[in-house]
């Protein structure tokens, strides 16, 4: 069933509706695709959340956390 959840995620990916990903992407338990989508609709609440959920040695913990560092440092903007 993941898989039928991650593929209607794609589409909606697919066709920039990241909100709509997000709801497929979280039923689909795919958490890269998830973490890309908050990234973009700027959700960082539901991004540090997702981090949160993660065990330490997750692989995706590095790319989150200097995407947001990245955004902070070119835009200035806070980080709630």
């Amino acid at each position: 069933m993941t898989e039928a959840w991650n593929a209607m995620g794609d589409y909606y990916y697919e066709r920039q509706k990241w909100q709509a990903a997000v709801t497929y992407y979280n039923q689909g338990r795919n958490q890269g695709q998830l973490a890309h989508c908050y990234y973009i609709l700027e959700d960082y609440p539901s991004l540090e959340g997702l981090a949160d959920s993660l065990p330490d040695n997750h692989t995706l913990l590095p790319v989150s956390s200097s995407n947001l560092l990245r955004r902070k440092k070119l835009y200035g903007k806070k980080i709630v």
